[in-house]
């Protein structure tokens, strides 16, 4: 029988004595309380559920009472990292030899490194540098919350080749923006770069409320883009930067409006291009810009005759312009127009074979090679100090003799200025060899 204990005065007992007696559960039903003690006239019965509790409680006091173990509530864990088993050491070599897609195993990161595994630590056994680790952990979030949005399976294999580093790029866009923009990649097969530009364009384009021409473009993902374009293009130095901002636009926008914007000022900056005028820019020369100085040749120093030097032109230049003109000569040269050539009044130029048997100490101190001697005709006064351009008596070509030896040796023709060398091959500069 189902019976409970209840507390009743018993028949002996003082008003403040009770005695302990079973009381049955028919008993229960039966119970009323008095009329007099209710604000109501008729007899109060308790409800059936608590006379159905009352039976609970009876057969729960006559069965053995059984150990219950304490059981947490359920994990609040991502479901991937609940069906993930396994040591620390099979979850790394996991991630090393990259088994599955790259989402389902990121989820091992997250457990490494709850277990106290340091990112350094997963770079050393896996490879998986901490960049890749925070790009790979933060790309399976925005995976999973396109994938709790009911985003279609087919379209979210894409991103199964794309890779971790395009869905990373979405982490700044909130939940209910990344729908759109997934599916504008999809549409447009864009890279991590592209993906970058994209989300910045749709976040630029929520803060911009207000913003002129702002109005013309919706928030869908290719009139973020084609907003981002127009503003670039309003702020683009050259026209020609500014069209090709402009038809970039035009490729990518949505709405009628927005195209219309964008065509608005395509159109406002043809006419502007229309209206340019011509520019001439003009620039005032520096001396140091007009200091070469042309020089005629006029042979090689064993073939060349006094004739040849007597004949040989002389370049007269315009006082404001370096503009020469000369007389019938072929072969000119244009030599740096330093102060020993410049206070030349009749320079020529002699083209000498081999610069090491130059006299004095010029030719010991080059490795040779041809050179070029520039002589002064009008410069005849002798010293011992220069080097003169001399016809031998009875020898051909001409040579070059010290001044104390020059009149004695045959017709003096000039003062050597300066023997110079062509430019080295690995164009250091060299030290001029006066003679």
């Amino acid at each position: 029988m189902q019976a409970a204990t209840a507390l009743s005065r018993g028949p002996l007992a003082g008003p403040s004595s009770f005695s302990h007696r079973t009381t049955t559960s028919s008993e229960v039903s039966q119970l009323r309380i008095p009329s007099s003690r209710l604000p109501f006239s008729q007899p109060f019965s308790f409800p059936s559920k608590i006379q159905n509790g009352h039976r609970w409680l009876c057969q729960a006091a006559n069965e053995p009472s059984l150990y219950q173990p304490f059981r947490p509530p359920p994990s609040v864990a991502p479901p991937e990292e609940e069906t993930v088993q396994g040591t620390k050491e099979e979850m790394l070599q996991r991630l090393t030899e990259r088994m599955g897609l790259w989402h389902e195993w990121a989820p091992l990161i997250s457990l490494l490194q709850k277990q106290g595994v340091s990112p350094k630590e997963i770079d050393e056994v896996t490879g998986l540098t901490g960049v890749e680790q925070n790009m790979t952990v933060v790309g399976a979030q925005v995976y999973k919350s396109l994938g709790a949005q009911g985003f279609p399976e087919d379209q979210l294999r894409f991103f199964d080749i794309a890779g971790s580093g395009v869905l990373y790029e979405l982490r700044v866009l909130a939940v209910n923006q990344r729908r759109s923009a997934a599916e504008y990649i999809i549409d447009n097969n864009l890279d991590a770069k592209g993906v970058r530009e994209l989300a910045k364009a749709i976040k630029d384009h929520e803060r911009k409320r207000g913003g002129e021409g702002r109005d013309a473009f919706t928030q869908a993902p290719g009139d973020a883009m084609a907003f981002a374009f127009y503003r670039n293009a309003k702020e683009a130095r050259s026209e020609q930067e500014r069209e090709s901002l402009l038809e970039q636009g035009l490729s990518v926008v949505v709405t009628e409006a927005g195209r219309k914007k964008l065509e608005e000022l395509l159109i406002k900056n043809k006419d502007v291009k229309k209206s340019v005028t011509a520019r001439l820019q003009l620039v005032r020369l520096q001396r140091d810009e007009t200091t070469p100085r042309a020089i005629p040749v006029v042979g090689a120093l064993s073939e060349v005759s006094a004739a040849d030097v007597e004949a040989a032109p002389v370049a007269r230049t315009d006082t404001l312009f370096p503009i020469f003109t000369t007389t019938g000569h072929g072969k000119w040269v244009a030599v740096p127009s330093w102060t020993a050539i410049s206070e030349a009044q009749a320079p020529v130029g002699i083209l000498h074979p081999d610069a090491k048997t130059l006299p004095g100490d010029a030719g010991a101190r080059t490795s040779g090679g041809p050179a070029l001697v520039v002589v002064n005709r009008n410069d005849r006064a002798l010293s011992d100090e220069h080097y003169y351009l001399v016809e031998k008596t009875g020898e051909p070509g001409l040579a070059l003799i010290q001044g104390s030896d020059a009149d004695a040796s045959g017709q003096v023709l000039g003062r050597v200025v300066v023997a110079v060398r062509p430019p080295s091959k690995n164009e250091e500069i060299e030290e001029i060899d006066w003679v």
